[in-house]
This record gives C-alpha cells, structure tokens and sequence, in this order.
C-alpha cells in the first residue's frame, strides 16, 4: 500500500474513548483512525503524500462551489473537513472528506449536524479497501446522500529489496542520495511508475479512478447499484475521461443546494430565498488536470520516501552491527 495501516484488536470503548483524548490532546499526532465497537477493531493508517494530496485540492473545489451559493451561513451552516470524525452507532470513523450541514431551529439554536457527503481516497493493491469504508459508514447512516471514492490502484505489492540482495548491498556502501542524485528520467509514460531507481521499482500505479453514488429517493445509496442516474465513474489514468464524473458531481453539488433551500424554507416560509433558488452548479467543479498534475509530483515523492527510509535504515543497521563487533572486541 501506498499507506501505512495497522490493525489493533481487542479494544474496548473505553480504551477507544482514552487514546482518542490522548490524540486529541496531542497536536502532533497525525493518521486515520477508524473503531468498530461491535468487533473491538481500531484501524490506525499513516496515509502518504499521493494520499493526502488531491484531498486538499478537491476539499478547496467542494468548499468554493457550496460558498458561491450564497446562501445566509449563519442560518444554514455547510462546511468542507478533511478527517471529520464521523460518530456512528456501530462505526467511528475519519472520512477523507466530510461534508456537514448543520441548519438551525432558530436563530443561535443548533439544529443536529447532517452528513452529505463522504469521500474515501484509498491507495491500494484491491478496489475493496475504499468501498468497504464507505460501506460500513452507509450502513451506519442510509440517509447520506452522497459518497465518492477516489481508488489508486498499485500495479503489485510493494516490497523493499531483501536485505541479502546485491541492491541492499549497494545501498550500504554509500550515503543517502538527495532526490535529484536518486531520481531516475521522469518521462510521460513513467509518470505514475514504474519509479526505477537502483535496480528497484519504487512504485508503480496501474490505475486512478474516480466514483461517485448519489442517494436514490426511498433507498440508502447501494454501492454495488451502477445505474447512470445515481453512479458515475470518471478515470484519471491510464485514460482520461472525466466528463461523466463531472456531471453527476455537479449533480451532488445541486443535492445540497436542494438541502440548503430546503432548511431555508422551514426557518423562513415567506421568505422568498430567490438567489438561492437561482442559483446554477458549475458544469466543472473539480480541475482534474491539475489534480493529475499534482499526483504525479506525489507519487514521486512517495518512492523517494521509501527510498530514503529504506537507506536510512540500512545504514543504521550497519552502524549497530559495527558498534556490536567493537562491543565484543572489548570484552576479549
């Protein structure tokens, strides 16, 4: 995985409860966590910077089309996170993105907060990792109305070369390289991998495709369900088709203006909320080619990364190893 997941068992809710006050309170903690109260599950995932890249940009591309509603935000607040906890009766979760209206019953009272939209950017050798995220978080809640999943998919599982092999040999007889001594020709058809350097492919990504459901009227969004009038896929790489995907995220995008109005109305009937009514999505709400832009500099960064990691690290084993033989010497 282009992801560091750890999976811990056995842990109850107190224990949950404690070591997310722990992490709350700690401003230099940094990862995903999910908890299952039923199975006693907490998943912990260091996500990587192809990961945490397009999060930002499509957080910035959500936020900018909801504001330019122009709606009264004071009345009916809708915002944009990134690692929101999503509290469910049988998951806690951090989606990638997490979209929240919070309308209110009247002025300065708070209405419950709503989820409208999750999204999962899941990095991976499997397309099942990132639909059984949002699945489990769509069973918590059927009244979501809207879910995307952005899946990069890993051509084969990466691995560091064997600490025997004539690559780690290599690589402990000379320093860390800086990334322009390590980084190999970067070219159009190796954009997204394979990143050879030193003998070792570094990572290699063999698609990047984007879905989104949109919530039918009497039944929770189906993941399985690919009837065009409720899902939509879009692909990023090796193809570029991303025309589909665009429509129906402006289509999501009317979905929560339609929630807006609607929390609008209940706290104004005679109000007439005309700008709102008016108002048009835009046709595209998230640049793709600067998002591709972004992933491939991502990308690199994540083999540099395990690059650099690895040889760090063979590099300290074989400082130990030499401190051991001194050691032993000594005591001779």
């Amino acid at each position: 995985m282009l992801e560091e997941e750890t999976l811990f068992t056995g842990i109850t809710d107190d224990e949950h409860a404690y070591i997310m006050q722990f992490i709350d309170e700690d401003d230099e903690t940094r990862g995903k966590f999910v908890y299952h109260p039923d199975s006693e599950t907490f998943i912990v995932t260091l996500p990587s910077q192809a990961h945490e890249q397009p999060i930002t940009q499509i957080n910035f591309a959500f936020q900018t089309a909801i504001t330019s509603i122009g709606h009264d935000n004071t009345l009916v607040q809708v915002h944009v996170h990134a690692n929101s906890c999503f509290l469910g009766d049988s998951t806690h979760a951090d989606p990638d993105i997490h979209i929240i209206c919070t309308p209110f019953i009247d002025i300065g009272v708070l209405n419950k907060p709503i989820s409208l939209w999750i999204l999962e950017n899941c990095l991976s050798q499997t397309e099942s990792g990132g639909r059984n995220k949002i699945h489990r978080i769509i069973d918590d809640d059927g009244g979501i109305p809207l879910a995307s999943l952005i899946n990069m998919i890993e051509a084969h599982q990466y691995a560091n070369p064997d600490p025997d092999s004539e690559i780690a040999q290599c690589l402990r007889s000379k320093p860390v390289m800086s990334f322009e001594e390590w980084t190999p020709l970067r070219t159009r058809s190796n954009q997204f991998g394979p990143v050879i350097s030193e003998g070792h492919s570094w990572v290699e990504l063999l698609k990047i495709e984007f879905h989104t459901w949109i919530r039918p009227e009497d039944s929770p969004i189906d993941l399985d369900n690919d009837d065009s009038s409720v899902y939509s896929k879009g692909s990023l790489f090796p193809i570029e088709n991303t025309q589909e995907m665009d429509a129906m995220i402006s289509q999501g995008i009317a979905r929560i203006q339609d929630i807006i109005l609607h929390h609008l109305v209940l706290l104004d009937p005679e109000g007439d909320h005309y700008d709102v009514r008016q108002w048009t999505p835009p046709a595209k709400v998230i640049r793709w080619k600067e998002i591709k832009a972004s992933l491939v500099t991502a990308v690199w960064a994540t083999a540099y990364n395990r690059y650099k990691l690895l040889h760090h690290s063979l590099l300290k084993r074989k400082a130990e190893g030499a401190d051991d033989s001194s050691t032993k010497k000594a005591h001779v």
